[in-house]
């Protein structure tokens, strides 16, 4: 049986008498991630924390800079930090109570970042045909908050299994793809956006690394087939005429209805991922989108 599951899913923190001790050009402007996907096609890496290499979910589809577990949170910073409890609905529509903070200051593999929101680890998502707990998944995320409170270059490559971000640069994207579709960067609590076409309709999509497929809403109007790539899932169809400039999208509909809150028309997970390659240009507050089967 096939499973997935769907979220809305060296480091180091140093005092300022310590930071001051540092020189900057000991600090690196480029970071490179290697990622790894595990069988529920969910990306991670490993972070350089204290000399122990710690597992690291990415989910750009998950606003908070850092997801910690409570005690590596209490390893990050000599400092009290306060606590704020807020609330936050899944896509099932589960409301809970998480703890979120501020960290000073992080070094991540030898870059500075400051002032990085996190919350405390609680279960999260939207899972099927498996449950959270069956699966070996590391309780620490890496979310967009990381990258979009900073001016750089982040260049998301499921095909290459990298990320690389760079602070306030702009690489020559020729050497990438010709042809990169590049959409106004929007963001807000829900996730980045970028829109897709179905027939005469425009339809407004979130990206979300951690899911493992897209999803659109059940309207009425969609075209459903029969969910081949998953026949033990009875709660979802295909869709086969979504597209962004003419690039087919490979998307599924969810049969049950999205939480009243969420507002975009769907999210875009790792089946997308697998055809494109994403830039999010800080810098130039634009999104860009590489389709593999169209370059040379």
């Amino acid at each position: 049986m096939k499973t997935f599951i769907l979220t809305l899913l060296s480091l180091t923190s140093l005092p300022a008498t310590i930071y001051a001790g540092i020189s900057e050009k000991n600090l690196t402007q480029c970071i490179n991630l290697p990622i790894q996907y595990n069988k529920l096609n969910i990306p991670t890496t490993h972070l350089l924390i204290n000399g122990k290499s710690i597992e690291f979910v990415i989910d750009l589809g998950k606003k908070q800079a850092l997801t910690l577990d409570k005690e590596l949170a209490e390893s990050l910073t000599s400092d009290t930090y306060n606590i704020h409890t807020v609330a936050q609905t899944d896509l099932t529509g589960e409301q809970s109570n998480v703890q979120t903070g501020t960290i000073p200051t992080v070094i991540l593999n030898g870059m500075l970042f400051q002032n990085i929101n996190f919350d405390l680890y609680s279960p999260w998502g939207l899972w099927m045909n498996t449950r959270a707990e069956d699966n070996n998944l590391p309780n620490n995320t890496i979310g967009r908050d990381l990258f979009m409170n900073e001016k750089g270059i982040l260049y998301y490559s499921r095909k290459n299994k990298n990320l690389h971000w760079c602070k306030a640069e702009k690489p020559d994207f020729e050497q990438h793809s010709k042809n990169i579709i590049w959409m106004p960067l929007e963001e807000d609590q829900e996730g980045i956006h970028i829109t897709t076409e179905h027939k005469d309709k425009v339809l407004n999509f979130v990206l979300d690394s951690a899911a493992t497929v897209s999803l659109i809403k059940p309207y009425t109007w969609v075209n459903f087939k029969d969910n081949d790539l998953y026949p033990d899932t009875k709660d979802l169809v295909y869709i086969d005429d979504l597209n962004i400039k003419n690039n087919p999208i490979t998307t599924l509909a969810y049969k049950y209805s999205f939480p009243e809150n969420f507002t975009s028309d769907g999210l875009m997970g790792d089946s997308f991922f697998q055809q494109t390659d994403l830039i999010i240009d800080t810098v130039n507050n634009k999104v860009g989108l590489v389709f593999l089967q169209t370059e040379q």
